[in-house]
């Protein structure tokens, strides 16, 4: 933040400003400071090249190894549980490559707005009880009945 954001902070609210206190700005540009070192570090991750080929090799012999499972169990296990084995093992292996393919590509496969919404939904309320504070501090509260017993 420039130091004219910051004397915009610290002018009382009369002249337009924020009216906040200098301890209060110093936690509001480190919290900033932090949040611009933490976009940096995503944008590099976002930006970094994959290399795809390696995810089509991997692919590519994942498919040729549940193929050719069958043939390794038949003498193995017989013509009956040939089968169901051959698709358990089949399933976990598509699983696990599902897996790593989705690890490679988060911003691509993975349900990241979810974590971009429970961010804004506690910038909203951390706002909203900011509002709330203010009026507390600037309506005093009315006198309060006694009751006698």
């Amino acid at each position: 933040m420039s130091e004219i954001t910051a004397q915009v902070l610290m002018k009382s609210e009369e002249q337009g400003g924020a009216g906040l206190a200098p301890h209060h700005i110093d936690s509001i540009y480190r919290s900033i400071t932090r949040f611009q070192d933490v976009l940096g570090a995503c944008e590099r991750i976002f930006k970094t090249p994959i290399y795809t080929g390696a995810t089509r090799f991997t692919s590519r012999c994942t498919y040729l190894w549940t193929n050719l499972i069958p043939l390794a169990l038949y003498p193995i296990m017989g013509p009956v549980a040939t089968i169901p084995s051959s698709l358990v093992v089949a399933m976990f292996m598509y699983g696990l490559e599902d897996v790593g393919a989705r690890i490679e590509q988060p911003f691509q496969a993975l349900p990241l707005w979810q974590y971009c919404d429970g961010i804004d939904a506690g910038c909203k309320q951390t706002m909203s009880q900011h509002e709330v504070i203010k009026q507390t501090l600037i309506e005093p509260l009315p006198p309060q009945k006694q009751e006698l017993a």
